[in-house]
């Protein structure tokens, strides 16, 4: 698949992990699986999140690989940047910049540094 659409079921694919790992623990929640502990219920939370999360970003740059849009090359492009995310082609070397950021943006640092 494409960069572009490899890199959307990518986000969507974190989306929908996040939200079934919390369907499941309010599931279990509800079913007694922890008792009355809210405690118990509020660190599932947390760590199935991060792993509804996480999971898939593995899967995606890891495993599954976009297609280079290098003309003629068609070649494995993975995720070899976070911040924006960038694909590099394994065959032919194109480095592609999307504009999609995590964790905060293209100016996220010089905020930090502005405002303490």
């Amino acid at each position: 698949m494409s960069i572009r659409w490899h890199l959307r079921f990518m986000v969507a694919a974190e989306m929908l992990g996040f939200l079934a790992a919390e369907g499941l623990v309010v599931y279990g929640f509800v079913a007694g699986a922890f008792g009355q502990s809210l405690a118990y219920a509020a660190v599932a939370m947390v760590v199935a999140g991060v792993v509804g999360v996480m999971a898939p970003r593995l899967l995606f740059r890891k495993l599954i690989p976009a297609r280079c849009d290098q003309a003629g090359c068609s070649g494995r492009a993975l995720v070899v940047s976070e911040n924006p995310i960038v694909y590099s082609c394994k065959a032919c070397g194109k480095s592609v910049e999307t504009a999609v950021f995590e964790g905060g943006g293209p100016d996220h640092h010089s905020d930090r540094d502005r405002f303490g």
